[in-house]
């Protein structure tokens, strides 16, 4: 599993709004069980904060990064990546520094 992999949400529930996962987990911690991901959304809405909400190119359509609902999920449930975000890694790391720090 790669950092900045994008994965399809194989919750059929939920796909409809939330996508994708982005895999941000550095590439150090690959022996755990889970993995570090920030929900995609499809909307693009508004009302979103730029810095801490990034829009992210995914398979040729925007999608708003999420970073307030990062969550941990086990590894069985990231199958096949769809692409890499690779090209957007600093938007996706200030975006969680921001989180974080206010920075």
């Amino acid at each position: 599993m790669s950092q900045f992999s994008v994965y399809p949400n194989p919750n059929k529930e939920t796909a409809g709004v939330i996508p994708y996962f982005v895999d941000v987990q550095n590439k150090l911690l690959e022996n755990l069980s889970t993995r570090i991901v920030i929900p995609l959304a499809s909307s693009t809405g508004d009302n979103v904060i730029e810095h801490l909400c990034p829009i992210v190119r995914v398979e040729n359509r925007p999608c708003v990064l999420l970073t307030p609902q990062i969550a941990c999920i086990p590894v069985s449930v990231l199958q096949t990546p769809v692409c890499s975000v690779e090209n957007q890694r600093y938007e996706i790391l200030n975006a969680l520094d921001f989180a974080i720090t206010g920075i």
